[in-house]
């Protein structure tokens, strides 16, 4: 008999999975600590195929640790293939999981039970994907409280978003053609990760857009392209008032052009 296999997805603050492994020897685990991890590229690539390849993804948040970045991704995968997502958080119940989650509890014997049963199955259906050829559509996530006017200079070309309900994701590839992601200075946006991760799925583009000197490199491996530093919101506008196809070509060209006028280097 072919065990079902769950993507343990959670922070590696503490050593979790091996009691989750012990409590549950009916299933395979996906064990992202098998994952490759001597190239970033690998490591996204593994992650994110387990989170949209497994039976069932069991995110943990265990109380008092590190919340998992990628964890957000990984769910937002999840969503995007339709498949079972059981959280258990044992901080606080946030809004996201109860309305993407296809069991949310804050007690992890209670997604054990539900596991042995073996009486669960996802609340949601495979979000519908559709090839991103042009360009017309964009959702904005994240820091967007001083991205107000960045927003209006592109309205002028494109459809802009500010929000997408996560209740009703069925739609969202005909609704998205790329997604922009802005993280202000010291600040993630979990629920913009969580649209990461759907995209990624999808194959929607990203773009993201950081304050942060640093970023953090899975989140790197998931966008087309990241534009850091202060001048990011200017770079963005002549990107996408610029940009109409999705493909390789006209995309680099005006990538290269941008490079160009910005120094990019020098920065």
């Amino acid at each position: 008999m072919i065990k079902p296999t769950i993507y343990p997805a959670g922070s590696f603050s503490s050593n979790w999975r091996d009691s989750f492994k012990t409590a549950l020897p009916n299933f395979h685990f996906s064990d992202p600590r098998n994952h490759r991890q001597h190239a970033i590229a690998k490591l996204v690539e593994d992650d994110m195929n387990a989170s949209q390849g497994c039976n069932v993804l069991l995110a943990y948040f265990q109380k008092g640790y590190q919340r998992g970045t990628m964890t957000y991704a990984e769910i937002g995968a999840a969503r995007a293939r339709g498949i079972p997502i059981i959280t258990v958080d044992e901080d606080s119940q946030e809004p996201l999981f109860l309305s993407v989650a296809s069991y949310a509890f804050s007690d992890k014997e209670k997604a054990f039970k539900l596991l042995r049963s073996g009486e669960y199955e996802s609340k949601f259906s495979p979000i519908k994907q559709l090839p991103e050829e042009i360009c017309k559509k964009v959702l904005f996530v994240g820091n967007l409280e001083n991205f107000s006017q960045i927003i209006q200079e592109i309205r002028k070309t494109k459809t802009c978003l500010t929000s997408y309900d996560s209740t009703n994701l069925d739609d969202f590839a005909r609704d998205v053609d790329i997604l922009v992601v802005n993280f202000n200075s010291g600040e993630r946006n979990r629920e913009a990760i969580f649209y990461m991760g759907i995209c990624y799925a999808l194959d929607i583009p990203v773009i993201l857009c950081t304050g942060n000197q640093i970023v953090y490199p899975p989140l790197a491996g998931i966008a087309r392209r990241i534009f850091p530093g202060p001048n990011r919101g200017a770079i963005l506008v002549d990107y996408l008032n610029n940009l109409n196809k999705q493909d390789i070509q006209s995309e680099a060209q005006i990538y290269y052009a941008l490079e160009k006028k910005y120094n990019f280097l020098r920065q």
